[in-house]
């Protein structure tokens, strides 16, 4: 069965926890705010977060139910703001009028803990709304409840009852393209029989339907975990089992603290990067009076990829680069129009960067890393996914989406943010000036081995 938005290199995505709550075990209180609850979802995409799960009520034992119209005066704002937004949102509710509402306000996902029992209406409204729809193991509703964690085989019953319940959503019309299982980790089980179950995960995935895991956090994990008692205390026996559940190619794990889990699932898949391809192109030429003070191309454009380069391959030893003059119009400010550049890391990887001034079919931003057991692909965003192929085209799509100001208006607002928040916290930013001065000390060699023919080794 195809899996419902694995990522490019098949990995499992990592869904982070935005909890709208004053009452949730690990988290409840910090993001009531909604500002604070989007800038908590901005950060958790900065550290890695394929999908934000926004919940408005807690789950933990003794929680105080919420009506469908209280849950979303919680976090209605909070869902619009992000579906508005590149992010990939899911609703962690188990009412059926707040489904409907959040796939209205753009959400993708509706994360149901009661797996279809909670709300007579739920079942229905998923199909309407065509919404992927995460269908969790839970016995006795929302509550997380020990008088109901009785198993002969804990595997063998959540995985027969799961089934039953994918039957039951199926015969109310959801189509099973949309259904993602969730075994319910700290759902009606107590600790050891958490732990048997995720030793025998295969019989979960073994149901043919993609998986999401979500033991963050979760009671068990105390056994494992150091440094005292509070849930924050679990995050790297968290990450541990993370990177467990990720080795058996389950969809997505959810969890509260991203940075180490997203670490957790990308160690090791693709192994050490041997090649490195970068394809960088833009609609058009900027005006040449600007070109003739920019530094040239490799110092106004390339640079950016130079710092991806260095962040794929680390220290780069020799620039080999070669510009061309295709433009009349650029060919008298001294620059070029074009440019391919190869660089030698210190490890022996290559990468080659393709850079050009006017790509007729819009703004061409492609990554391509290889790997010894893998390869990573990150392409092009476009106006529409649809493809069509017919007798006179095949496989034709809208031109890429340029310019760049509006297409990366999110990723701008979220490294601005990441930045004045290291400056409030007083920590460090993941880049600073000597990855500034490293990009530029590249510009200035390929600016030389693109006018001398000859490539230029690094001190």
């Amino acid at each position: 069965m195809q899996h419902i938005g694995d990522g490019a290199a098949g990995r499992s995505l990592v869904m982070g926890i935005l909890n709208v709550t004053p009452d949730s075990f690990s988290d409840g209180g910090l993001y009531v705010d909604a500002d604070a609850a989007v800038e908590r979802a901005y950060r958790m995409v900065r550290q890695g977060a394929d999908i934000v799960d926004v919940g408005g009520e807690s789950t933990r034992p003794g929680a105080t139910p919420l009506s469908a119209r209280d849950e979303w005066d919680r976090i209605g704002s909070v869902v619009r703001t992000l579906a508005n937004t590149p992010i990939r949102v899911s609703v962690d509710t188990y009412h059926a009028e707040t489904a409907r509402r959040a796939a209205d306000a753009g959400a993708a996902i509706v994360n149901d803990v009661t797996g279809g029992h909670g709300d007579p209406s739920m079942l229905s409204a998923i199909a309407a709304t065509g919404c992927t729809y995460i269908l969790q193991h839970n016995r006795g509703g929302g509550a997380s409840t020990d008088a109901l964690a009785s198993y002969g085989d804990v595997a063998a019953e959540v995985s027969g009852e799961l089934s039953a319940s994918i039957d039951r959503a199926i015969s109310a019309g959801v189509d099973a393209s949309q259904i993602v299982v969730d075994p319910g980790f700290g759902f009606a089980k107590v600790g050891p029989q958490d732990w048997d179950l995720a030793a025998h995960m295969k019989s979960v995935i073994g149901l043919g339907f993609p998986v999401l895991v979500g033991v963050s956090r979760k009671r068990f994990l105390a056994e494992i975990a150091s440094g005292g008692e509070g849930p924050e205390r679990r995050d790297d026996a968290t990450a541990a089992m993370t990177a467990y559940f990720a080795s058996l190619g389950v969809w997505a794990v959810r969890v509260h603290e991203v940075a180490a889990s997203r670490a957790a699932v990308e160690a090791g898949k693709i192994g050490d990067i041997e090649q490195l391809t970068i394809i960088s192109r833009d609609p058009a030429a900027p005006p040449a009076e600007y070109i003739k003070v920019s530094g040239g191309i490799f110092r106004d454009m390339t640079i950016h990829d130079f710092d991806t380069a260095r962040f794929f391959l680390g220290e780069i030893e020799e620039v080999y680069a070669a510009g061309q003059n295709l433009d009349p119009a650029l060919k008298d400010t001294g620059d070029f129009d074009a440019a391919v550049v190869t660089l030698k890391a210190a490890s022996g990887a290559v990468a080659t960067i393709i850079n050009n001034r006017h790509c007729s079919s819009g703004y061409d931003q492609r990554l391509e890393a290889s790997g010894r057991e893998g390869a990573l692909f990150a392409e092009n965003i476009r106006a529409t996914t649809v493809r069509l192929s017919n007798g006179e085209v095949t496989d034709a799509q809208e031109p890429y989406l340029d310019f760049f100001l509006e297409r990366y208006a999110d990723a701008y607002r979220i490294e601005l943010s990441a930045f004045i928040e290291a400056v409030e916290a007083g920590t460090t930013p993941p880049t600073g000036i000597e990855d500034a001065i490293a990009a530029l000390r590249l510009a200035e060699a390929a600016t030389e081995s693109a006018h001398s023919g000859q490539p230029v080794r690094l001190s």
